[in-house]
Parts: structure tokens; sequence; C-alpha cells
């Protein structure tokens, strides 16, 4: 066990950089703070030139992903509002594994019928997108 100089906490010595009397919490704070502080003033600094990249770069990049797709975005929106007014609710648990105890997403399979929706948990959802499959077997 060791203390640590800044927060005064005994810790194991696995939890500080060899010949370190701050541990490795303390240290990734205070380097997470001198950061901040160096990049609002590089942002201060350089402002022009930023901005000049910043326009550069959107004239070159699409502004969304929605401009790329604009039916996805109206699937989403129809999703969205169907389930403020209550005629679209999502099940108790994820269609795919069963879980209920997490939040679900709504998955289009198809875009051109935005209330047709799987839920799924983020995990599925992810999983689903990644490999173009189910997680769980039916």
């Amino acid at each position: 066990m060791k203390t640590c100089s800044i927060c005064l906490h005994s810790l194991p010595l696995e939890s500080f950089h060899k010949g370190r009397a701050m541990c490795k919490d303390c240290k990734r704070e205070r380097y997470r703070e001198s950061r901040k502080e160096y990049d609002r003033k590089y942002r201060l600094e350089n402002a022009p030139r930023l901005n000049e990249l910043k326009k550069a770069w959107r004239k070159s990049n699409p502004k969304s992903r929605y401009e790329k797709d604009p039916e996805r975005r109206k699937a989403r929106m129809l999703v969205a509002s169907a389930i403020r007014n209550g005629s679209l609710v999502s099940p108790p648990a994820c269609e795919d594994c069963g879980r209920s105890d997490t939040l679900l997403n709504g998955h289009h399979d198809d875009y051109s019928k935005p209330l047709d929706v799987r839920w799924l948990c983020g995990a599925c959802h992810m999983y689903f997108h990644a490999h173009g499959e189910r997680r769980m077997a039916a």
C-alpha cells in the first residue's frame, strides 16, 4: 500500500506509476486539466485558421448523414412522432434476446415502411449491424 501525494488515499502499488508519488487517477486528472487549458488556448490563438479549415471540410463533405439518406430521416422522425402520440409502443423486451432491463432501439429493415420496426436492445442492434444477422437463434 502506498499513499497518493495528491488525494491522500492509501492504494495498492499497481495504482501508481513506477517511482511516482501521485496515483494514476490523479495523474490522469491533472493531465486532463492541463490538456483542456492547452486546447482552449490553442483554439483562441488559431481561431481564424481553424475556421478556414472547418469551412473547407464542410464544403467537401456532406453536412449530415440525413442529407445523404432523407428517407432514413423521415422514417426516424415518423417513429419518434408515433411514439410521442402513443400510436407506436415498444414492447417490454428485446425481440431477439428477450432482455427487459434496457432501453430498446427501433430497427428499420426497410425505410420505405417507416412504422415497421424491430425492437432490439443496444447489444443486439449493434450485433445486427456488424454481422447482418440476429444475435440469438429464434
